[in-house]
């Protein structure tokens, strides 16, 4: 059985940009159309159906309609490491001064809980 974690993150860069980072990140070694592949994690990098340029301003839940979503999916030997690759990316994400809210069954081990509901991390004005 596989985990999986979404990324829905509002940053100003062009989905290359955002593949290329993450693809540094996890040490992939194969990318290919949005998809990163490293020996542990697969991830893809997609615009957001759901995006919607007022919705998102919503606090706490506009997170849904951000532009990207980044979705990340490891065998559950690998959970460790997938909550690190997602804490790692989040992190680049906020320092950015970008908003990214991760979806995940482990977000209570995620850094700011994974940015939902959390003041700490940027938000769009």
């Amino acid at each position: 059985m596989n985990v999986h974690c979404a990324i829905f993150t509002a940053c100003e860069l062009s989905t290359d940009q955002l593949v290329n980072e993450i693809a540094d990140i996890v040490n992939a070694k194969n990318v290919f159309r949005g998809f990163v592949d490293s020996y542990s994690i697969a991830t893809s990098t997609t615009e957001n159906s759901d995006y919607n340029t007022e919705l998102q301003r919503q606090f706490p839940d506009g997170f849904l309609h951000f532009k990207f979503k980044i979705d990340l999916e490891a065998e559950r030997d690998y959970e460790v490491h997938l909550i690190d690759v997602t804490n790692s990316i989040l992190k680049w994400i906020w320092q950015k001064n970008c908003p990214a809210v991760a979806a995940a069954d482990f977000e209570n081990k995620l850094t700011n809980s994974g940015g939902y509901n959390s003041k700490a991390v940027p938000w769009l004005n």
